[in-house]
């Protein structure tokens, strides 16, 4: 296994009490984020990056990034 991967894997509950840690401290009269409405939005923020990165090289094809 891709040793980054094996780490993100390894630190995945940190990152998502972190989400939540941080999103009631921003947000104190909400109710607190559950481990699956954290693991959406980092769903999403994935999602969404990927989409720029691909749009990007939509935009700049292999040949001009030399």
């Amino acid at each position: 296994m891709n040793p980054l991967l094996q780490l993100v894997i390894q630190e995945m509950p940190s990152i998502i009490n972190m989400i939540k840690d941080r999103n009631s401290q921003i947000n104190p009269s909400l109710p607190p984020l559950t481990d699956a409405e954290a693991l959406t939005i980092l769903q999403q923020a994935l999602d969404s990056s990927l989409a720029k990165d691909d749009n990007w090289l939509a935009v700049h094809p292999k040949d001009s990034r030399n």
